[in-house]
């Protein structure tokens, strides 16, 4: 069983993970536009200054099965 309590904060977090994820794909596609062939883990520390400005905190492999190297 789960509480109310629980309830509402895995939602929070969801949308919270979810607002992240649409922040990542913003930034990569910006960066891609001058630089198309970018390989995931140049990109990964291209974006690291944005990451830490918007407290968002993703490893090398969970960026790259996310495909934001695509």
């Amino acid at each position: 069983m789960v509480t109310v309590q629980a309830y509402y904060q895995h939602i929070k977090t969801r949308q919270q993970q979810a607002l992240q994820e649409d922040l990542l794909v913003q930034e990569a596609l910006r960066i891609r536009r001058s630089q198309k062939r970018l390989g995931a883990r140049k990109l990964l520390v291209m974006m690291s200054p944005f990451m830490a400005a918007h407290g968002i905190a993703i490893g090398r492999d969970a960026f790259q099965i996310r495909k934001y190297d695509d």
